[in-house]
């Protein structure tokens, strides 16, 4: 019998009978169990104590059981049953996993780092599933999650113990340390720092990517970051404290310590690690294999992996030799891993490299010699012929010197300047303590603590500060002062620097580049040149990024007439003209003639150039978009997928447009109810477009503020209210208040706050997006309708009716002066409207308002969507009746219940009515009852009985 428990082996647990304890806390026992009927099957049956059974607790156990039952993976432990005992306490009945603590198996096979690392990623990918279930395990460590083989398939992984400790507020095992003032909920070891402060409320997925980082590191060192016994030994405060602030030690150099202070363990590690010793492992982990635990066990969350999936594929990354995710951005670092898979290939690009460097030496010498040629030519008439030649060829080689500036200008690569900026500054570091006499492991922890500092830089924001003013800046000075005599050359080079600042993210900083570019070339080369069209076309591109999307339309139909009288239809300079007009147009809401652009833009991108080349995609991901603004949903989704294969496999993870892919697939995902498949995507976006294009660039807000939404989405309000905080801030310092973006992201925080019911905070900013909405984008934009919408939601909620009706009116009003009476929106919205007339007994208007929309509703809901219809004429119905129920009205309103009725209930012999069918049979009682009273004797009596009796037979079940 166990301690402190009144069952013992033999006894009877629900369908269950006791065999033996396999396991024992302070507040539950875990017993080896066996149910005969309707099967056999043994069971791990977790069993509250008594005494520890308050209502608090059973409640949150229940609803615990009820989250677990949910997941479905192979490599988690499923929750089968669960129940009360006769006394009233509460069980558990869950998969018996026969396994060992994943080290303990792994130490007793003596698997290798590649093994290990492989059994590893199961324990992600069991991870990832729960994460993807809402679910967050809080107690990751070895005991939690256990090990077997399977023969013929090799090593196999159960995770056990979702969740147990956040029913109970207590974990189940001696090992949890609890406080008098709160609970610190897991294992100190392997807790997150957020996890260790009992006041937090924000603990996420991210607590659990820190545990699996220090899992990893134990598989691969045999240790754990922070000595179990001197962790343990500290009062509770100190333990926050470590856990909170102090740097672990990397792996190398734990290991590396180990070996020095304590041989024995090190010969124990040495034997369990297939046949590799701890001198050659430390020297392994001190290259790229260390930096994956570590940047899973960053204090800040933003900064570790931010799934279970993306850490696995790093650990894929490091197993099939592509560069980490957790590596120094630098290209000289993914240069190295490129060599080492295709050394011939790398030794075909040195060549071209050097005959690069050559040619550029030359070409600077040449121009050299061309400028000496013309002072020549000035002192001799003799000369002249020469002097011209010269000047033909100083022309010639300029404008080759020009070309490859204003490329390198181009290639400016803020993300890797930033991640070599950061690798310089820890290399000097580490080079002075050096120098200075610094010891080691002293070293080692210095270095962590600069990298966690550094940590806080955002490297790319940084790194873009710099170029500007030492790169870009002082190139802005050296191009007035030294071609103010070649305006051609000038207007170039200013056009590249315009392309820099906006690829950076400063459009501000590129508008004056951009204007002088513009009309510089417009004055020398003529407007039909393609330099010049392509300077407004950039011109265009700017004014769209500071928000003036009319100013921007007119850049654009002139650059395209231009193109189509100059050029045609089919030169590259028109095609692409013709996309930057689609894409303006769906800003600006006007999708028909969009579409029509888009779709010719796309032809001849993939006619020209190919159906993967990136410039095809752009507008292949853009048609896609067009034809989600429309509600095409499906359509688009299908376009999105295919343009997010294509990127991954033609530019890759990392490039900028697979980013804009993975957020536009999130945000339609989104949009289709899908926010589970939405979520991952959208957290992979926002984590790759931090790293690589800074905080403040307009993409990483965007995928900001996408991923805040999607938050609300799921309420998970707490995780959402700081990124939409973040996103308005941001956005304002860098866009100002009027930018649609800026706008976009104040409304969507406005909203968050209105689904917290903290209207005071909510209304002022919503009434801002929306004054800024009418001032920016005009009355009648789409976006400006949907502020209006939110506004009248706001105020409705708040029980100020009488406000949010003349709010409600306007924006419908406005649908239907630019939408039509038959788009499914605007019928949308005059339901929603008719019915908060109806709450305000307003029947009349009610049915006014909604009667011109029965015949729109009966064309456009055809089909699967026909219960919109018949939600409507039950709407409809109701409204005329409150209105006036004499015996006219009745007549009119039978036949419109009774199709209703049919509509909803077609198909569905044999099933329970829902909510709707039941509302269309009341509506049906009210009916008679009301004839029956203007109109007695005629039957109505019994038809009234007859639908109360049907609504009686087809009330809701009763919840168990």
């Amino acid at each position: 019998m166990a301690a402190g428990s009144l069952e013992q082996a033999g006894d009877q647990v629900g369908p269950y009978k006791l065999l033996s304890v396999i396991g024992e806390g302070g507040f539950g026992t875990v017993w080896l169990a066996e149910r005969r009927e309707p099967f056999v099957q043994r069971v791990a049956l977790k069993l509250i104590k008594p005494g520890m059974d308050s209502k608090a607790v059973l409640g949150r156990f229940e609803q615990e059981r009820q989250a677990l039952a949910v997941m479905n993976h192979p490599g988690i432990a499923r929750v089968l049953d669960g129940g009360l005992t006769p006394a009233g306490r509460p069980y558990f009945a869950m998969e018996y996993v026969k396994g060992e603590p994943v080290t303990d198996f792994c130490d007793r096979l003596k698997l290798g780092i590649e093994d290990r690392l492989r059994v590893f990623e199961q324990a992600c990918e069991a991870i990832q599933h729960a994460h993807l279930k809402g679910i967050v395990h809080r107690d990751i460590k070895p005991g939690n999650i256990l090990a077997f083989a399977v023969e013929g398939e090799g090593p196999r992984l159960k995770v056990i113990d979702f969740g147990v400790a956040k029913a109970m507020s207590h974990a189940m095992t001696a090992h949890t340390v609890f406080t008098e003032t709160g609970q610190m909920i897991g294992t100190p070891e392997y807790m997150s720092p957020e996890q260790a402060d009992p006041s937090a409320s924000d603990i996420d997925t991210r607590s659990d990517i820190y545990s699996l980082g220090v899992l990893l590191y134990e598989l691969l060192t045999g240790a754990l970051p922070f000595e179990p016994s001197e962790l343990r030994s500290k009062a509770y405060r100190e333990i926050q404290r470590i856990l909170q602030e102090d740097d672990p030690p990397s792996p190398s150099a734990r290991l590396s310590t180990i070996v020095t202070k304590d041989r024995d363990r090190a010969s124990r590690i040495d034997r369990v690690r297939g046949g590799m010793g701890t001198g050659a492992l430390a020297q392994r982990l001190r290259g790229e294999l260390e930096w994956i635990p570590l940047k899973a066990m960053r204090k800040e969350p933003q900064h570790r992996y931010q799934s279970a999936m993306t850490l696995a594929e790093d650990v894929r990354n490091y197993l099939e030799g592509r560069p980490l995710v957790a590596a120094p951005e630098s290209r000289s670092y993914r240069l190295r891993k490129l060599v080492r898979r295709n050394r011939a290939l790398a030794v075909g690009t040195a060549a071209v490299a050097a005959s690069l460097v050559v040619g550029l030496g030359l070409a600077t010498w040449q121009w050299r010699e061309a400028v000496a040629a013309r002072d020549a030519a000035v002192a001799s008439e003799a000369a002249a012929i020469e002097a011209r030649d010269a000047e033909q060829r100083r022309a010639d080689e300029l404008r080759q010197v020009s070309d490859f500036q204003a490329s390198m200008l181009r290639g400016i690569d803020t993300n890797g300047a930033g991640a070599a900026l950061m690798r310089d500054l820890r290399s000097r570091f580490a080079a002075a303590a050096m120098k200075a006499g610094v010891s080691e492991p002293q070293r080692a922890s210095d270095a962590a603590a600069l990298t966690r500092l550094l940590g806080r830089v955002n490297a790319t924001d940084a790194a873009a500060h710099i170029i500007d003013q030492t790169i870009l800046e002082p190139a802005i000075e050296a191009i007035e002062r030294r071609f103010k005599d070649q305006p051609a050359v000038d207007a170039q080079l200013k056009q590249a620097l315009a392309d820099v600042y906006r690829q950076i993210g400063l459009p501000s900083k590129a508008r004056p580049l951009q204007e002088w570019a513009l009309a510089t070339r417009s004055r020398v080369l003529g407007g039909d040149h393609p330099d010049t069209m392509a300077s407004m076309g950039g011109m265009a591109g700017v004014l769209v990024d500071l928000g003036d999307l009319a100013g921007a339309e007119v850049l654009y139909r002139d650059s395209l007439g231009t193109a189509r009288r100059a050029l045609g239809n089919t030169d590259p300079v028109t095609i692409k003209t013709v996309g930057n007009l689609a894409f303006l147009l769906r800003l600006r809401g006007q999708f028909v003639e969009a579409e029509a652009l888009c779709r010719e833009a796309l032809e001849g991108l993939r006619t020209t150039l190919g159906p993967d080349h990136p410039d095809a995609l752009i507008s292949s991901n853009e048609l896609g978009a067009l034809l989600e603004a429309q509600g095409k949903l499906d359509d688009a989704e299908a376009i999105y997928r295919e343009v997010l294969a294509a990127r991954r496999r033609v530019l890759g993870n990392d490039h900028r447009d697979t980013l804009i892919s993975l957020n536009g697939l999130s945000v339609l995902l989104a949009s289709k109810g899908k926010p589970e498949e939405s979520l991952p995507l959208s957290s992979e976006a926002l984590a790759i477009g931090r790293r690589i294009l800074g905080e403040e660039h307009p993409d990483t807000l965007s995928y900001i503020s996408n991923l805040g939404v999607l938050l609300q989405e799921l309420n998970r309000f707490a995780e959402a209210e700081p990124l939409a905080r973040e996103a308005v801030a941001i956005r304002t310092r860098c866009l100002g208040d009027d930018h649609p973006d800026t706008l976009e992201s104040l409304g969507a925080l406005a909203w968050l706050l209105r689904r917290q019911e903290r209207f005071d905070e909510a209304e002022p900013l919503m009434r801002a997006t929306l004054d800024g909405s009418r001032r920016v984008l005009g009355g009648e934009h789409p976006d400006t309708v949907r502020w209006m919408q939110n506004l009248g939601n706001l105020l409705e909620a708040q029980g100020r009716v009488a406000e949010a009706l003349v709010v409600m009116r306007e924006a419908l009003d406005v649908r239907r002066r630019t939408d039509g009476d038959e788009a499914p929106s605007t019928i949308a919205y005059a339901f929603r409207v008719s019915k908060v007339l109806m709450g305000q007994r307003e029947f009349q208007a009610a049915a006014d308002l909604l009667g011109p929309f029965e015949a729109p509703a009966r064309k456009v809901f055809a089909g699967a969507k026909a219960r919109n219809t018949a939600n409507l004429l039950i709407l409809l119905s109701k409204a005329r009746l409150g209105a006036s129920s004499e015996p006219s009205r009745c007549a009119q309103v039978e036949p419109a219940l009774r199709e209703a009725y049919s509509i909803l209930t077609a198909g569905s012999e044999g099933q329970p009515a829902d909510q709707d069918t039941r509302t269309c049979m009341q509506a049906m009682v009210d009916l008679y009852t009301a004839w029956e009273q203007n109109e007695p004797g005629k039957g109505h009596a019994a038809q009234a009985q007859e639908w109360t009796s049907k609504l009686g037979q087809a009330a809701a079940p009763t919840a168990p």
